[in-house]
């Protein structure tokens, strides 16, 4: 009876793992297609801009840069002289300060953009 009621536990103790791990990757999915909608929402659209954030377009604060990092990057980015190459994903909550602002640069090659500088204020 006692190897029974331990069969049981370890059972349940499975079945709730499973449902906790389904339901992280339920909610990690549901963010990402958040994401991925507010950025196809936005996209192109200037409507909400005022003359003033049109002449700021290359001030960016800490935080924007930092949603940069969840996906693969597109080009090469630089952040205050730290330099990290297209198609990696890197960890720099720490290097960045999200409440500070930063000034972006943007250098092209052949009409493409080739990289980003991101300098601090």
């Amino acid at each position: 009876m006692e190897h029974a009621e331990e069969l049981f536990y370890h059972a349940f103790c499975a079945v709730i793992f499973c449902l906790a791990a389904s339901l992280f990757f339920l909610l990690l999915q549901r963010y990402s297609d958040t994401m991925e909608a507010g950025r196809e929402l936005l996209a192109g659209d200037t409507s909400y801009q005022s003359e003033r954030d049109a002449a700021e377009d290359n001030i960016v604060t800490g935080s924007e840069i930092l949603l940069l990092f969840y996906e693969e990057l597109t080009e090469e980015t630089e952040i205050d002289g730290n330099l990290y190459q297209k198609g990696g994903m890197y960890d720099v909550e720490e290097r960045i300060s999200l409440t500070g602002r930063y000034e972006k640069q943007v250098f092209y090659e052949n009409g493409v953009i080739s990289r980003i500088i991101y300098r601090r204020m």
